[in-house]
Formats: C-alpha cells, sequence, structure tokens
C-alpha cells in the first residue's frame, strides 16, 4: 500500500508541476508510472539494482514483476544503469525489447585514494581487508571459516573488517567465542582516513557477497582496485565485468573457492601479475563522462530534451555537472531522490 501512495504522490507532483520529464530511481513501484506518458510525460528510469522482485512463493510479486516488465517494455522512455549486470536483466525482462539503456560508473576524485601506496611485501602473515556492511548476505560471516581454513593449512593470515551493520554485534561474539580475535578485528564504521592506512596495510581485498542478494554494482570491488590492490570477489558482483584484470573471482558462496584464491595470491608471481594490471583499470572512474551527469544528459538529449551550458533557470543538475537543462522544456525530480 505504501508503495501505492508513493507512486500517486509521485504522479501528483509531476502533473502539478507540469513536467515532460521524470527521473526516477525509487519509492514505488515502476508500473504505477504507466500513466504519465498518457499526459506527455517521459519517464526515465535509474536502476541501481535488479529490477525483478524475488518471486519464490508468491503469486502477488510475480504479477508486480510482470507489470514492471511491461512497464520498461512500452511506457518507459530512457533507462539509467548502473552495471552491464542491471542492463541484460532489463533486456530478459522486456523480451529485448527494452528501451534506450544508458550505463553509468561510479566516478571518483584523482585524490580519493592518492595517498595508498603500494601494498607491503608478502613475507609471512597475509593481511586481508573487508569493506562494506556487517550482513550475512554481504558473505562477511563467511570470512570465519575462511580463515579457519586456512589456519588449518598452515597459512598465517590476518583479516581486518571495517563496517557496520545489523550483524556487527553478532560477528564481534562470534569472533571472541571462536578466540580468533587476535587474527580477526572487526573495527566497526572507519572513516576515510582509517579506511586508507587499513587499504595501506593490506595484501588484498574481499568482497564475499552471497548469491541471494541481488547486487547491482559492488562499488567496494572498484574501491580495492583504485587503492591500488588484488579484490578477491564473488561472481555475485556485477562490478567484476569492468575490472576483470585485478581480481580474482570466485563462485558465489564457495567457501573453499575463497580460500584457494587466497593462496593463489600467496604465489609471487601471480600476485605481481594482478598488481601490474590495476594501473590500467583505474582510468575510466576518474572520468566524469563516464558518470551518472553525463550519461543522464545523453538520455535526455535523446529524449529531446535540449541542454545548454549556461542557463540558469533550472539548475538541477549543479551536483552533477556544470551543464544546465534549458527552460524549455521542465524536468521534476522526486523530492526524495538522493541524486540531486
Amino acid at each position: 500500500m505504501g508503495q501505492l501512495i508513493n507512486g500517486l504522490k509521485i504522479i501528483y507532483s509531476t502533473l502539478r508541476f507540469k513536467a515532460n520529464v521524470l527521473i526516477f530511481a525509487s519509492g514505488t513501484h515502476p508500473f504505477i508510472l504507466s500513466v504519465l506518458p498518457m499526459f506527455g510525460v517521459k519517464v526515465i528510469s535509474v536502476l541501481h539494482c535488479n529490477i525483478l522482485l524475488n518471486t519464490r512463493g508468491k503469486l502477488s510479486t510475480r504479477f508486480i514483476n510482470k507489470l514492471n516488465s511491461l512497464f520498461f517494455s512500452y511506457c518507459c522512455s530512457g533507462i539509467l544503469s548502473a552495471s552491464n549486470a542491471v542492463s541484460e536483466e532489463v533486456r530478459r525482462a522486456t523480451n529485448n525489447r527494452p528501451p534506450p539503456i544508458h550505463d553509468f560508473l561510479p566516478i571518483y576524485r584523482p585524490d580519493f585514494l592518492s595517498e595508498c601506496v603500494s601494498p607491503p611485501q608478502i613475507v609471512d602473515r597475509f593481511n586481508l581487508l573487508y569493506i562494506g556492511r556487517i550482513e550475512r548476505s554481504k558473505g562477511v560471516f563467511d570470512l570465519i571459516e575462511i580463515y579457519s581454513q586456512l589456519a588449518d593449512s598452515g597459512y598465517d593470515i590476518n583479516i581486518a573488517i571495517c563496517g557496520n551493520g545489523s550483524g556487527l554485534d553478532e560477528l564481534r561474539e562470534l569472533i571472541v567465542r571462536k578466540g580468533l580475535g587476535n587474527r580477526i578485528q572487526c573495527y566497526g564504521h572507519c572513516d576515510q582516513q582509517s579506511i586508507k592506512k587499513k587499504f595501506n596495510n593490506s595484501h588484498a581485498l574481499i568482497v564475499p557477497t552471497r548469491s541471494d542478494i541481488g547486487e547491482g554494482f559492488a562499488m567496494t570491488v572498484i574501491e580495492g582496485i583504485l587503492a591500488g590492490l588484488p579484490v578477491i570477489s564473488s561472481s555475485a558482483c556485477p562490478a567484476n565485468a569492468y575490472v576483470s584484470g585485478g581480481i580474482v573471482e570466485v563462485q558465489a558462496d564457495d567457501i573453499e573457492g575463497y580460500t584457494a584464491a587466497i593462496v593463489k595470491l600467496y604465489d609471487p608471481d601471480f600476485y605481481q601479475s594482478k598488481l601490474d594490471r590495476i594501473p590500467a583499470l583505474q582510468g575510466r572512474f576518474y572520468d566524469a563522462n563516464n558518470g551518472f551527469g553525463a550519461v543522464l544528459l545523453k538520455s535526455m538529449t535523446a529524449n529531446g530534451v535540449p541542454t545548454i551550458s549556461s542557463v540558469d533557470q533550472v539548475d538541477i543538475c549543479s551536483k552533477l555537472t556544470k551543464e544546465r537543462i534549458a527552460s524549455e522544456p521542465i524536468i521534476w525530480v522526486q523530492p526524495k531522490n538522493q541524486y540531486f
């Protein structure tokens, strides 16, 4: 019911504003906005994760998925997609009849991780870093078993865990109960300076996302690459496709696979080969032409929305790009949208 009410509010506000383009990211089921094209309003959808809901055992959910698929096929004028994986799901959901899809990438300032240095030489102990939410779906609890398997095989490993989440207290209790506090450190939330220090003390980053999460991109994978570290990454992370040369991909949920990947990185030649490939992978994530603002303007231009570089009447893109939208036509963005 909440999704329906939010959708009606968005429709009302769009029509009251006399908008001719709605940039929509979240807040309601997309199919509820299908009425807007009848009033001449074009809808551009921003997708950060999979569009299809989990259908296990729910007829109503399957029905919503079908309605959303019809919306994307016939009522949506354009899609901004956070990854190739999201784009492929849209194509499958629409039977290869999607609106124009424009992929965008996360963009970072060139100085974002400028204080990071080359990883320390692996002597005996291997320092592994996890950064992310402390939730079971993120695979962070699997790190306990991964450590145990490596330790039982005689490998000396230290794991630093940074992040907050509903599972933080449970994870800390588990580490204490198993007597692993001197080998697995759970730091909780870390600020940017602390994260940079953790990067500098680590040999690799691990992103063990589980298969049931429906990950849209996994920016942590990219941040590991920008820090100059090889990344051990779950196959559930769409970001892998953009930096394959610098990662070791593991089938999601495969504990033994993660253990084997860490053992591979103990090999100096294999480890160095990953380090050597990383610099060539970083550039696209510093290029604003690949970011949300530039791709949004591209999508609007494709939908007949002219853009110029020096108009002050409408300033909704000021946080994204130096370009501004021409005063005719006008764009409305839902109030809670975090992009503007």
